[in-house]
């Protein structure tokens, strides 16, 4: 997780911070890994790692990767099935010349649960946790395929260039039960009536990068600057259909249920999107070019880190609503273009060799992409939210851990929410949170591991879409406080034990805070043990999860 100013250095300019995937690079050394897991609700998973030279060649390693799960919910009818293979070659070319391939696909196979909440009088009406109100048949199968090849060369010691093409697609059907509040609260003796979700979604997506970087000494500074260009592009085609809206030859009525005792059944979900008619629209084409611009300058003499950014970036993005469920067409263009330039810098100044001082400013600039959000006239909502974040801190280290210490104010502005009424979305003029993060990690002792965090954050609606009547509440599910707090003892020569804690009182349940979400306290505890057999390590771990319930 990049946050702020280290977030800044890896070149993200996301306020509030960006999740960094890191794939397990190929290797010269073999290596053979395998991880079996099984638990409760008839969790089963398989993980499998390969890599070495293809052949025995000193120039090209592969790395084989896969992850295999299979298991049930905590709610009934609930299931998950997930495969996720992958291919990895990297060639050394020559001494300053390598080619990267990687080669994916993803597997996602689910009967998802509803996830509605049902409030009544300010507060939620609790149900059984193995209470599942949709149908026995509902379904959601997703399945993503990707390509990337990354070139790096140095022409010498101080440049180089990295180029990157990357293509993806992604197809997902799914027949789903739920948008309980399309009807409103259930009646007194627990009944409601469903809607029935079926939909098909497919997306095309495109990625080309090349910057040219620049690693020079000159005196007490060092630059590591680059300069280059992005491009990508996605199409997203949606072909939506709800039971209530379809035209009469299709119209299948979803049987009302009881929360208190669900009436379930087989509902026939549509699968026939390739030979029949699509009642119900929505396509997006997204596409951003992007001109980036940075330098990392260190000074030496004081161990200064500067961080200086610039991007500018075009978006142009097309939604095209086109519905029949009424019997007469009805085509709806929506485009947005926009233009930005996103500014950055940061500072870290490693004031000794255990303290560090650092600051950083961002913003952001992002168009919606494959949202729903419509306003109530039911055109499509393709405002950008824009983003700002301030941010300062201080960490101090020692020989195995640290901890840090950061302040940080951050606002968004053009933010989309729902409404009450069912489809209706609004803009948020301007959403701010404010803050302090403390964490800590590392060894204190010689045999105990920790990790501990912190959070307080502040949130205001500044200027709400919803009106006034939003004005200075809090964001929905966030909460003030937040602790999560690892520990390991270790014992023996091979033997761990190990406690979690993750804790965070009430917080609002919607935008007008007319309800809330209950402070939750999950304990969770962990043993393990590992041992060396010949050339091989053995790792064997006990975990209980929600350990109190």
């Amino acid at each position: 997780m990049l946050k702020g100013a280290v977030g800044l250095l890896f070149g993200a300019a996301e306020p509030g911070g960006v999740i960094n995937y890191v794939y397990r690079a190929p290797q010269f050394d073999p290596y053979f890994g395998v991880r079996a897991t099984v638990g409760q609700f008839n969790t089963q998973r398989l993980d499998f790692d390969a890599t070495g030279a293809v052949l025995g060649s000193d120039k090209v390693a592969a790395r084989f990767t896969l992850g295999w799960e299979d298991s049930e919910g905590w709610q009934d009818i609930d299931y998950t099935e997930k495969l996720a293979p992958t291919l990895q070659v990297r060639a050394n070319l020559t001494d300053r010349t390598t080619l990267s391939l990687l080669a994916e696909m993803i597997r996602f196979d689910s009967n998802p649960s509803p996830l509605d909440t049902f409030v009544e009088n300010g507060e939620i009406v609790e149900l059984p946790i193995e209470t599942f109100l949709g149908h026995d048949n509902d379904f959601s199968e997703e399945e993503t395929n990707q390509v990337q090849l990354t070139l790096k060369h140095d022409f010498n010691e101080e440049w180089g260039i990295l180029a990157q093409y990357g293509y993806n697609t992604t197809k997902r059907d799914a027949g789903n039960t739920g948008y309980w509040t399309f009807f409103g609260t259930p009646a007194p003796d627990g009944t409601l009536n469903r809607l029935v979700f079926d939909q098909r979604r497919e997306s095309r997506g495109q990625y080309f990068g090349a910057h040219v970087t620049w690693d020079k000494q000159i005196g007490d500074w060092t630059h590591k600057a680059l300069i280059g260009v992005n491009v990508s592009s996605n199409d997203m085609n949606n072909n939506n259909g709800f039971n209530i809206l379809l035209p009469p030859e299709f119209f299948v009525p979803a049987a009302p249920t009881n929360i208190f005792n669900p009436v379930r059944g087989d509902y026939p979900h549509r699968t026939d999107f390739d030979s029949s008619p699509p009642f119900a629209i929505l396509d997006w084409t997204y596409t951003d070019e992007g001109l980036n611009l940075q330098d990392l300058i260190t000074y030496e003499p004081w161990n200064l880190n500067i961080l200086i950014g610039l991007r500018n970036s075009r978006a142009d993005v097309t939604v095209n609503s086109n519905t029949n469920w009424t019997g007469a067409d009805q085509t709806s263009f929506q485009s947005l273009e926009a233009d930005e330039w996103i500014p950055r810098v940061g500072l870290v100044w490693d004031a000794t060799d255990q303290l560090s001082l650092f600051t950083s400013y961002g913003e952001s600039f992002r168009p919606p992409f494959g949202l729903l959000a419509q306003d109530a006239d039911g055109n499509p909502i393709t405002v950008p939210t824009r983003g700002r974040q301030y941010e300062a801190g201080i960490r101090w280290n020692w020989e195995s851990g640290g901890v840090t210490l950061t302040g940080f104010e951050l606002s968004k502005f053009n933010v989309v929410v729902p409404t009450e009424v069912p489809n209706v979305s609004v803009v948020d003029g301007e959403q701010k949170s404010q803050g302090i993060e403390l964490e800590a990690s590392g060894t204190i002792a010689n045999d105990f591991d920790l990790y501990l965090s912190y959070a307080y954050t502040d949130t205001e609606v500044v200027d709400s879409g919803f009106g006034a009547a939003a004005n200075g509440l809090p964001f929905a599910g966030i909460p003030e406080h937040k602790v999560v707090f690892w520990g390991f003892w270790s014992f023996l020569d091979r033997w761990s034990v190990g406690y979690g804690l993750d804790y965070q009182p009430d917080s609002p349940g919607d935008q007008l805070g007319s309800f809330s979400v209950p402070e939750r306290m999950l304990h969770q505890l962990r043993l393990r043990s590992d041992w060396e057999i010949g050339d091989a390590r053995l790792d064997l771990d006990l975990e209980v999860r929600n350990l109190t319930d």
